[in-house]
């Protein structure tokens, strides 16, 4: 840029550039045609016969294809646009994650009944466990005592032989 001053300075005090020079050069120090090649149809950046008027940044972002050339009320408009469907999509999202919430929940809800039940089927086979425990303990009593049983085979026996005696 100081070069630049410094040519429209030495421009400047050439006597014989004349008004039509001066004129140029006002247009030149920045006032109109930024960033377009003089007397040439080639745009900035080699785009030729563009038609878009590119302005120099100043501010050191790198500009993008989109905004190259495109005024700040469109670049609002697209990013307004872009923000929008951002937002819609947001919406939906949220709307997903609600969904997988309620799911969520109504699982909770499930596995909580079905541990309830879980629960309850193991107090029954506890207390069938129990009961069958003592049978089991009952059933020994019982055992031991009918060891007479064998004594009452022998006494049938005997009385069958008795009776087979007699009658023969």
């Amino acid at each position: 840029l100081s070069r630049k001053y410094q040519g429209a300075k030495d421009q400047v005090s050439e006597p014989a550039s004349g008004v039509a020079a001066r004129g140029q050069l006002l247009e030149d120090l920045g006032t109109t045609g930024w960033g377009t090649a003089p007397h040439s149809s080639e745009g900035f950046l080699g785009q030729e016969g563009s038609g878009r008027r590119v302005m120099p940044n100043r501010t050191g972002v790198m500009e993008t294809e989109r905004s190259l050339g495109v005024g700040t009320g469109q670049v609002k408009q697209e990013q307004q646009k872009m923000l929008d469907q951002q937002d819609a999509g947001l919406d939906v999202l949220a709307d997903i994650i609600r969904r997988q919430k309620g799911m969520g929940q109504d699982i909770f809800r499930e596995v909580t009944q079905q541990n309830d039940l879980i629960d309850e089927i193991d107090d029954r086979a506890e207390d069938v466990n129990q009961r069958l425990l003592a049978t089991t303990s009952n059933l020994r009593v019982v055992t031991k005592k009918d060891r007479t049983c064998g004594y009452w085979v022998v006494i049938l026996l005997l009385f069958i032989a008795i009776i087979v005696v007699l009658f023969a």
